[in-house]
């Protein structure tokens, strides 16, 4: 690819990135949310079955099952909540034999 391409396409990119919002995704799958937190999807499935972080499943009419999904916000909130703490006072923390307290 030639010089004047290369700058062609960086020119065509750059004008893109300024007229497109990013995507701000309200609602994500155990692997999205794991892929965007670095937190294990197992992780993630036992806080929100906790209620930790809020999800909800979504179902098809008639159908036994469906897909849950995970609030975006709510697990930006529950990593903030961990920012500045001891490990030991996390509240994923509190079952942990051997903690001090």
């Amino acid at each position: 690819m030639s010089k004047q391409s290369i700058e062609a396409v960086r020119e065509v990119l750059s004008i893109l990135d300024s007229k497109c919002a990013p995507l701000e995704v309200k609602w994500m799958t155990y692997a999205v949310a794991s892929h965007y937190s670095g937190l294990s999807t197992a992780l993630i499935e036992d806080l929100a079955l906790s209620g930790e972080i809020v999800s909800t499943n979504v179902l098809r009419k008639g159908a036994s099952r469906g897909r849950r999904l995970i609030k975006r916000e709510s697990l930006d909130e529950f990593i903030e909540a961990g920012l500045n703490r001891p490990p030991a006072a996390l509240p994923m923390n509190k079952s942990r034999k051997g903690d001090a307290e």
